[in-house]
Protein backbone atom coordinates (compact mmCIF):
# COMPACT_ATOMS: atom_id res chain seq x y z
CA UNK A 1 0.00 0.00 0.00
CA UNK A 2 1.17 3.44 -0.92
CA UNK A 3 0.67 6.35 1.72
CA UNK A 4 0.58 9.82 -0.11
CA UNK A 5 2.06 12.35 1.97
CA UNK A 6 0.04 16.11 2.21
CA UNK A 7 -2.86 13.53 1.14
CA UNK A 8 -2.27 14.27 -2.01
CA UNK A 9 -2.27 11.75 -5.14
CA UNK A 10 -0.63 12.11 -8.60
CA UNK A 11 -2.74 12.79 -11.53
CA UNK A 12 -2.08 9.77 -13.67
CA UNK A 13 -1.06 8.48 -16.05
CA UNK A 14 2.65 8.62 -14.36
CA UNK A 15 6.01 8.41 -16.11
CA UNK A 16 8.55 7.07 -13.95
CA UNK A 17 12.14 6.61 -13.93
CA UNK A 18 13.73 3.87 -11.56
CA UNK A 19 17.20 2.36 -11.81
CA UNK A 20 17.85 4.32 -15.54
CA UNK A 21 14.47 2.38 -16.59
CA UNK A 22 11.67 4.47 -17.97
CA UNK A 23 8.11 2.86 -17.53
CA UNK A 24 4.44 4.27 -16.74
CA UNK A 25 1.27 3.42 -15.12
CA UNK A 26 -2.10 4.61 -16.10
CA UNK A 27 -4.18 3.46 -13.15
CA UNK A 28 -3.95 3.68 -9.43
CA UNK A 29 -4.11 0.07 -9.28
CA UNK A 30 -1.01 -0.66 -11.53
CA UNK A 31 0.65 2.30 -9.54
CA UNK A 32 0.40 0.24 -6.36
CA UNK A 33 1.51 -3.20 -7.77
CA UNK A 34 4.30 -1.48 -9.15
CA UNK A 35 5.33 0.36 -5.98
CA UNK A 36 5.03 -2.84 -4.16
CA UNK A 37 7.45 -4.32 -6.42
CA UNK A 38 10.10 -1.50 -5.41
CA UNK A 39 9.49 -2.04 -2.17
CA UNK A 40 12.50 -4.16 -0.19
CA UNK A 41 14.08 -4.51 -3.62
CA UNK A 42 15.74 -0.66 -4.60
CA UNK A 43 16.52 1.25 -1.80
CA UNK A 44 16.59 4.07 -4.49
CA UNK A 45 14.50 6.93 -4.78
CA UNK A 46 11.70 6.34 -7.99
CA UNK A 47 11.19 10.07 -9.75
CA UNK A 48 7.27 10.60 -10.95
CA UNK A 49 6.12 12.78 -13.28
CA UNK A 50 2.14 13.19 -13.33
CA UNK A 51 -0.24 14.09 -16.08
CA UNK A 52 -0.15 18.02 -14.76
CA UNK A 53 3.98 17.99 -14.98
CA UNK A 54 4.27 18.35 -11.66
CA UNK A 55 7.32 15.90 -9.88
CA UNK A 56 7.21 13.44 -7.46
CA UNK A 57 9.55 11.66 -5.79
CA UNK A 58 8.58 7.74 -4.50
CA UNK A 59 10.64 6.44 -1.12
CA UNK A 60 10.71 2.87 -0.90
CA UNK A 61 12.41 2.40 2.19
CA UNK A 62 8.79 4.17 3.38
CA UNK A 63 6.44 3.25 0.56
CA UNK A 64 5.09 7.11 0.56
CA UNK A 65 4.80 8.96 -2.11
CA UNK A 66 5.58 12.85 -1.83
CA UNK A 67 5.34 15.88 -4.17
CA UNK A 68 8.20 17.54 -3.03
CA UNK A 69 11.04 17.10 -4.37
CA UNK A 70 13.65 18.89 -6.26
CA UNK A 71 11.56 20.46 -8.74
CA UNK A 72 8.05 21.99 -9.04
CA UNK A 73 7.46 21.09 -12.76
CA UNK A 74 8.80 19.53 -15.92
CA UNK A 75 9.08 21.62 -18.56
CA UNK A 76 7.52 20.57 -21.91
CA UNK A 77 11.15 20.05 -23.52
CA UNK A 78 12.44 17.94 -20.39
CA UNK A 79 10.12 15.21 -20.27
CA UNK A 80 10.60 15.05 -24.06
CA UNK A 81 14.34 14.64 -23.49
CA UNK A 82 13.65 12.25 -21.01
CA UNK A 83 12.06 9.96 -22.95
CA UNK A 84 14.63 10.47 -26.08
CA UNK A 85 17.83 9.97 -24.35
CA UNK A 86 16.75 7.12 -22.73
CA UNK A 87 18.17 3.70 -23.39
CA UNK A 88 14.46 2.55 -23.55
CA UNK A 89 13.93 4.92 -26.96
CA UNK A 90 17.05 3.72 -27.99
CA UNK A 91 16.29 0.79 -28.03
CA UNK A 92 13.05 0.71 -29.50
CA UNK A 93 14.60 3.37 -32.40
CA UNK A 94 11.68 5.67 -31.10
CA UNK A 95 11.78 9.45 -30.73
CA UNK A 96 9.39 12.44 -29.64
CA UNK A 97 9.79 15.68 -32.02
CA UNK A 98 10.60 18.90 -30.22
CA UNK A 99 9.14 20.72 -32.75
CA UNK A 100 6.26 23.05 -32.29
CA UNK A 101 5.98 22.43 -28.38
CA UNK A 102 4.54 25.94 -28.05
CA UNK A 103 1.30 24.54 -29.92
CA UNK A 104 1.07 21.15 -28.14
CA UNK A 105 -0.09 20.83 -24.94
CA UNK A 106 1.66 19.47 -21.90
CA UNK A 107 -1.14 16.65 -21.27
CA UNK A 108 -0.85 15.95 -24.92
CA UNK A 109 2.93 15.74 -24.75
CA UNK A 110 2.25 13.05 -21.56
CA UNK A 111 0.00 11.24 -22.96
CA UNK A 112 2.23 10.38 -26.06
CA UNK A 113 5.14 9.98 -24.42
CA UNK A 114 3.19 7.47 -22.02
CA UNK A 115 2.15 5.49 -25.60
CA UNK A 116 5.61 5.45 -26.67
CA UNK A 117 6.95 3.99 -23.72
CA UNK A 118 4.33 1.50 -23.42
CA UNK A 119 4.82 0.42 -27.01
CA UNK A 120 8.95 0.72 -26.98
CA UNK A 121 8.32 -1.85 -23.83
CA UNK A 122 6.00 -4.32 -26.12
CA UNK A 123 9.04 -4.17 -28.88
CA UNK A 124 11.70 -4.74 -26.34
CA UNK A 125 9.86 -7.51 -24.37
CA UNK A 126 8.75 -9.69 -27.80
Amino acid sequence: MIHYLLRRKPVLPVIYVLKGNLLTARTEKELERHTGVWTGKTSENCTLIDFTGEDWIFTPSFPALSPMSGRNRWRKKDIIELFNNSHLAQKANLSYSTKGLSAKRLDRIINDIVDLICTANQQISE
